[in-house]
């Protein structure tokens, strides 16, 4: 009788096996992306704020940049 062996899921013309666990694992780190670069927008901000004493401006152009830098991070790894 002969053995049996689990199924992998092949694709492509080369039969090779699908790398989906990878592609799972880049969309998950990507709100922590997000979070991170935000975070160090407004913390820079404020630091920026307390050393020039420019109160709201520092936080408000950081952040947005933070923002930005995020948007572009989490479109960066999408691309993979």
């Amino acid at each position: 009788m002969p053995t049996i062996t689990p199924a992998i899921a092949m694709t492509g013309p080369d039969r090779r096996p699908t790398d989906r666990p990878q592609h799972w694992l880049a969309a998950s780190s990507a709100p922590w992306l997000m979070i991170a670069a935000t975070v160090m927008g407004v913390v820079g901000g404020l630091a920026l704020d307390r050393w020039l004493d420019c109160t709201p401006w520092g936080v408000l152009g950081c952040s947005l940049a933070g923002i930005a830098t995020g948007i572009y991070m989490v479109i960066r790894e999408g691309s993979r």
